[in-house]
C-alpha cells in the first residue's frame, strides 16, 4: 500500500547560516549537515541523518526548515503528477 509521496531535503550548516539543498562547493566547507525524508500527508519523518556537532536548538531550527521545505516540495510534486496524469489521459482519449 502506498501512503504518500516521500520528499527529501538536505541542509548544510555554515557557521550561523543554514543552507537548504546546498551546492557541492557549499557541502565541501560545511560545519555539519542534516538530511530529512518526509511524508507530508502523514506528517511523518521517514529518515533523518545528521553529521557534525549541533545544539538541540539548532537541530530544532534545521528540522523545522527542512520539514517546511519538504511539505512545499510535496505540493509541487503532486501538482506535476496531476498535470502529467491529465496529459496522459488526454493523449489516450484522442
Amino acid at each position: 500500500m502506498m501512503y504518500d509521496l516521500v520528499t527529501a531535503v538536505s541542509l548544510s550548516c555554515h557557521g550561523p547560516n543554514l543552507i537548504l539543498d546546498p551546492l557541492v562547493e557549499e557541502e565541501s566547507h560545511q560545519d555539519g549537515s542534516l538530511m530529512v525524508t518526509y511524508m507530508p500527508s502523514r506528517v511523518e519523518v521517514t529518515q533523518l541523518t545528521i553529521t557534525g556537532e549541533w545544539s538541540v536548538s539548532r537541530i530544532h531550527e534545521a528540522m523545522n526548515l527542512c520539514i517546511s521545505a519538504c511539505s512545499r516540495l510535496g505540493d509541487v510534486m503532486r501538482s506535476c503528477l496531476k498535470e502529467a496524469a491529465a496529459a496522459a489521459a488526454d493523449d489516450t482519449n484522442e
